[in-house]
């Protein structure tokens, strides 16, 4: 058989897919679009009322003085769960007696970034209260020790732990759950009423005030004291 000859016409081009034409369409007809705003919106944090935060840490109390402390810590310091359980005994209790002024050490800090939060009175008093119990029990071994611990293996206490312990206490007392991060909302609630807000932002290690100002907001209480407090003279004439 003799061999056919190959055309010298060239060859018409094979369409391209679909998909390759309207990816070339796009690719020759892209007009950069201006981005979107946006918009950034920060709910109103939970807190807990007076009488609830009474009723909790009665409740806690019920069940030992590492509970009671721990939650009454977090709410006198603002710290976050993580930083809360992190702390070990020689960052409260470095020279025999408890710090005027925490110094949160950036290895539990979030950004790794230290800072200072002072300690009331109560605080103190509760925290020592809470250490000379754990030395006489012989839970503490030296600084390096975790500052709150399993009542049964008395390794550290984790984040799951805090969480559970307090959402426990809560529903039971409140009848309703807690986290730990409503302890955080409530001090700087209470705080920003009393300081500065950029006392309360450093205290809370916020890296911009846009985060602290959420706790600016008013509370209905706040609101009716507001207004209670008005004192327009009445003078009408009859």
């Amino acid at each position: 058989m003799k061999k056919q000859k190959k055309s010298n016409r060239p060859q018409k081009p094979k369409p391209d897919p679909i998909f390759s034409r309207v990816k070339k369409h796009a690719i020759n007809n892209y007009h950069p679009r201006t981005p979107k705003r946006k918009h950034y919106y920060q709910k109103t944090p939970v807190i807990l009322l007076d009488h609830e935060i009474d009723s909790i840490l009665e409740e806690a109390k019920k069940h030992g003085y590492r509970d009671y402390t721990l939650i009454f810590f977090a709410l006198n310091t603002g710290l976050r769960n993580s930083e809360v359980i992190g702390l070990d005994v020689e960052d409260v209790y470095p020279f025999g007696s408890v710090v005027e002024v925490l110094d949160l050490p950036a290895r539990i800090a979030k950004g790794n970034k230290p800072r200072s939060i002072p300690l009331n009175d109560i605080i103190r008093d509760v925290l020592e209260i809470y250490l000379f119990g754990e030395f006489d029990r012989k839970r503490i071994s030296g600084g390096k020790t975790p500052l709150f611990r399993s009542k049964w293996s008395n390794k550290r206490l984790g984040r799951i732990d805090f969480y559970q312990i307090l959402e426990r206490h809560s529903i039971n007392s409140i009848h309703r759950s807690c986290n730990p991060h409503m302890l955080r909302h409530t001090f700087a609630t209470k705080l920003i009423g009393q300081a500065n807000i950029k006392v309360v932002q450093e205290i809370l290690g916020h890296a911009g005030l846009q985060s602290t100002q959420v706790y600016l907001h008013p509370s209905s209480s706040d609101k009716l004291d507001a207004v209670n407090k008005l004192n327009f003279a009445y003078n009408r004439k009859e």
